[in-house]
């Protein structure tokens, strides 16, 4: 199992995404307090209610847009493939979000990102469930636990770069960067898709 191509390329998925998916979760109310100069209160309590609900929308849609592609007529690797490519550019949009004058627009720059990584990680786990018929449970097991050590290390690193520099640039760029290298390594994923039925995928 751990010796495959898919394997591989599923764990190149792993640990891009889970540190990408860290970030969002533990960094975005330090971000707006920090960078954004909000004050901890009902404000910034709306803010991150608000971006956290397109996370779970993001896990939804994934599910929801794959199954209506494939009931349109596209393949189930080319449903797949479209709906991580739409994720992937709504993750890029985190590289503009220091750039953002407005606090409005950085909000929803950001909610479209966790979109993204919604649909990201659910289309992660279906990836890692796929890597083995025989062994499931050590294959996700074996990826969950590469993506966590990596995400806690990535946490540790957005520490001392923002600290060192004072901006969340270098952290958010990074973040659009890794989700591109994991749509190319998503995408040699998707070459090949066991014989299930597609209701099973769907």
């Amino acid at each position: 199992m751990i010796q495959s191509s898919q394997f591989r390329y599923v764990l190149v998925v792993a640990v891009l995404v889970n540190p990408c998916l860290y970030h969002s979760v533990n960094w975005l109310p330090t971000y707006f307090v920090q960078a954004r100069g909000l004050a901890p209160g009902r404000q910034l309590g709306w803010i991150l209610t608000l971006t956290y609900l397109a996370l779970d929308a993001g896990n939804i849609a994934c599910g929801a847009a794959e199954l209506c592609l494939t009931r349109l007529g596209c393949s189930l690797q080319s449903a797949r493939r479209l709906v991580f490519l739409a994720a992937t550019v709504f993750v890029g949009a985190c590289a503009a979000v220091p750039f953002l004058k407005a606090t409005s627009s950085a909000v929803l720059a950001l909610a479209v990102v966790n979109l993204g990584l919604g649909i990201w990680v659910s289309m992660y786990l279906t990836m890692a469930q796929e890597v083995s018929c025989t062994h499931i449970s050590t294959a996700a097991g074996t990826l969950s636990a590469f993506g966590s050590l990596v995400g806690a290390l990535a946490m540790w690193a957005v520490g001392r770069i923002t600290q060192r520099t004072g901006s969340f640039m270098i952290p958010m760029v990074s973040v659009a960067v890794a989700i591109a290298v994991s749509a190319i390594a998503g995408w040699a994923a998707s070459r090949r898709l066991p014989d299930l039925p597609q209701e099973v995928h769907g």
